[in-house]
């Protein structure tokens, strides 16, 4: 069999341009079962990462969110970095949820909470899209300049499309859009959906939010269950999503699920993104460690592995 040479170049990749970073096994603990932790006893380094979302047009950037626990203030500070040179940009301060790179350098995010702001990748042009109502979830489409987002209005749930400029093109009455993502082809959206009250899954949307696929992937009875973020492989047929248990695989045409990383409580995995070259997937982990007693240490950090989820490796960010 010839061996697969696009994944031995990308793993080779890896391991070269993240040579100063640390390999994930000699910063976590094995996957110990910690089901019982009192949250107020959590201790965690001066800074967090969460959030990655690759440049759509260029594999060697992405941007995410840092903040320190023990600020006195809630402000986490949206940033990007570059994969070869290391360098840091800071773009804007104020930020909720996961912000989301669009075409031509712009990003989209949550400011204030319920708001919607765009700004350039330099931090230039930072200003409100939607600042009336209650607005979250924003993702961009990356083939074209549209977004889409949730938009609530006392009980009703709306999702919205709008163009870049905040100008919207249509919306779509009772459907909620949550936590997904948009296809590179343009033509599908993800997002979570609730089969019953308490049994969850993922659907697939065409973009006036006709229901094409579904996947139920069972009962949520806690938080082990809940979602934490999908994305799309380039090929717009393929998808990842996580949970705490780990990271999997799904072919929208077959139903077909595999697990790429195993997680836990003390490994977690969340809101992955795909590069546009279609050779690594950046991760949100969590790690948690016991110190002592009732005591643990909790990390946030983002890693980056192949597009199977291979050769892991933590990306220094400080």
């Amino acid at each position: 069999m010839m061996p697969n040479f696009k994944h031995l170049i990308a793993a080779m990749l890896l391991l070269n341009v993240f040579s100063c970073d640390r390999p994930l096994e000699n910063i976590v603990s094995n996957c110990d079962d910690f089901k019982f932790v009192d949250e107020n006893l959590l201790e965690y380094p001066e800074k967090l990462f969460s959030a990655p979302c690759f440049n759509p047009e260029n594999s060697n950037e992405f941007i995410y969110v840092e903040y320190e626990p023990y600020e006195e203030v809630y402000n986490k500070k949206l940033w990007k970095f570059n994969l070869l040179t290391k360098e840091k940009t800071f773009i804007a301060d104020n930020v909720w949820c996961n912000p989301k790179y669009g075409l031509h350098e712009w990003i989209f995010f949550n400011r204030f909470n319920e708001q919607i702001w765009k700004v350039k990748s330099n931090g230039d042009s930072l200003q409100p899209l939607f600042t009336q109502e209650l607005n979250y979830d924003v993702e961009a489409c990356v083939s074209d300049e549209r977004i889409v987002f949730r938009r609530i209005i006392e009980s009703d749930y709306f999702a919205m499309f709008s163009d870049y400029d905040g100008n919207i093109l249509y919306k779509i009455v009772d459907n909620v859009y949550s936590d997904g993502s948009w296809s590179s082809d343009g033509n599908k959206l993800l997002s979570t959906y609730s089969f019953t009250n308490t049994a969850r899954g993922i659907a697939v949307y065409n973009t006036l939010y006709n229901l094409l696929y579904k996947f139920n992937h069972g009962e949520y009875e806690s938080n082990d269950d809940a979602i934490h973020g999908m994305d799309w492989y380039v090929d717009s047929e393929n998808f990842v999503w996580c949970k705490r248990d780990g990271v999997y695989r799904v072919n929208i045409n077959s139903g077909l699920q595999e697990l790429l990383i195993e997680g836990c409580s003390a490994s977690e995995y969340g809101y992955p993104s795909f590069s546009p070259n279609n050779s690594t997937i950046l991760l949100e982990h969590y790690s948690l460690k016991h110190l002592e007693g009732n005591a643990y240490f909790k990390e946030s950090n983002i890693v980056i592995t192949d597009i199977n989820g291979m050769n892991e490796v933590l990306i220094n960010l400080e």
